[in-house]
């Protein structure tokens, strides 16, 4: 009988470690061995099951994607009764928030080390597609018979006004525009019907 392979749990532990880290040290602060203290093994381990620290935060940023993804498809087989376009504005202007604070702390640290970093600026990038493939999927679905760009500019207007709302959110203003931008994301909805 082979050995159990530990990789899947060996980059959790490392990734969940960098989450620990990063709210500590912030993104930057978040070096090999500081992961490797945090996730108690050896640095050698880190470069055995991830590699280097940019493939640490690469493998953060996919798991980010994943963990919005399945959040969404979670929240959304919870609202069996609900209309499928309404699932998509609640999901993005109210379920959204209740996503793990180190996703938060994540998405911000990315955001402050773009500029200075050609590898974050390139993962952002792709996380943000990640976010507006989601949303293009689902409307594209639910409006089948759609315009192909009108559904393309309404998944990347919502992804703009749910990221916005966010930052709002995230520097402490109070929420009370919420419904304004709910009311702005469905009209954009209605306009693929």
């Amino acid at each position: 009988m082979g050995r159990k392979d530990l990789t899947t749990e060996r980059q959790d532990e490392i990734l969940d470690a960098m989450e620990r880290c990063i709210a500590k040290y912030g993104l930057h602060g978040s070096t090999l061995n500081n992961i490797a203290s945090e996730a108690k093994i050896n640095r050698g381990l880190i470069h055995h099951y991830v590699g280097n620290r940019d493939d640490v935060v690469q493998l953060m940023v996919e798991r980010l994607l994943e963990r919005y993804q399945s959040s969404f498809k979670n929240y959304a087989a919870t609202r069996h009764d609900t209309d499928r376009a309404e699932i998509i504005i609640d999901y993005y202007f109210e379920a959204w928030y209740e996503m793990a604070p180190e996703d938060d702390a994540l998405l911000l640290e990315l955001l402050a080390e773009n500029e200075r970093d050609p590898h974050i600026h390139k993962l952002l990038i792709n996380l943000y597609n990640g976010f507006y493939n989601m949303i293009a999927r689902e409307l594209g679905q639910l409006f089948p018979d759609a315009d192909a760009s009108q559904v393309k500019f309404v998944s990347y207007s919502i992804m703009l006004l749910a990221f916005g709302h966010a930052t709002i959110n995230w520097i402490g203003l109070p929420m009370a525009k919420q419904a304004n931008v709910r009311s702005i994301a469905s009209h954009l909805v209605q306009t693929l019907s």
